[in-house]
């Protein structure tokens, strides 16, 4: 999508986003899911992407950011940006004093709160969804879960807390829900139930 600004911002699957362009501001409150902007220089005006507690505010940069389940994630192609807790005064300033991040960096904040800043990011990983793929590193599979879930109608559940856990890495295809329900099977302890046509469990084995 092209804005007025010309600024793009190109969507992931199951993304919501709102545009509030003013003569001081430009502003896009992403409800959920992922995107990445590549912000049109406007010095007079900077550009924000508000996500739940969190606003990333930027000049002229390209970047992601990924919201989901209350988790907050930004990863820097080019650029630099600085991202700080959403407030009344952070949409109006300009330049609030803040966490800042340059390109090969990324940031992490958890739905507890945590905040880990990677300094040499896999943008490889970050941009992924855009090449049709999904990258995990270590990812608990009840996170991974939640992210293959919003490529296909056949949704993944897991029951168990401590399955949810487990860590796992790997590369899929988008929407291939199966493939990786084979996967997960093939490499960890974990049975797969495919009863249900739109729905495929999985529970310790």
């Amino acid at each position: 999508i092209e804005l007025e600004d010309h600024s793009k911002v190109t969507l992931d699957a199951k993304t919501k986003l709102r545009v509030r362009f003013s003569r001081d501001a430009r502003v896009v409150e992403l409800a959920e899911g992922q995107a990445q902007f590549s912000v049109a220089k406007d010095a007079s005006r900077p550009f924000k992407v508000i996500a739940g507690d969190h606003a990333v505010v930027a000049l002229g940069t390209v970047f992601t950011v990924e919201y989901l389940d209350n988790e907050f994630h930004v990863a820097m192609l080019e650029g630099r940006v600085a991202i700080t807790g959403l407030g009344t005064e952070t949409i109006r300033m300009a330049a609030p004093k803040a966490l800042e991040i340059s390109a090969g960096e990324a940031v992490q904040v958890t739905g507890a709160g945590a905040v880990t800043v990677i300094p040499n990011a896999d943008l490889s990983a970050a941009t992924a969804w855009r090449q049709g793929r999904v990258i995990f590193h270590d990812e608990p599979l009840g996170s991974a879960i939640r992210r293959i879930n919003r490529y296909s109608k056949v949704q993944l559940e897991v029951d168990d807390a401590r399955l949810a856990e487990v860590s796992v890495s790997g590369v899929f295809e988008v929407g291939d829900t199966r493939a990786f329900a084979q996967a997960v099977q093939a490499y960890l302890p974990v049975s797969a139930d495919y009863s249900d046509p739109g729905t495929i469990k999985l529970s310790p084995r």
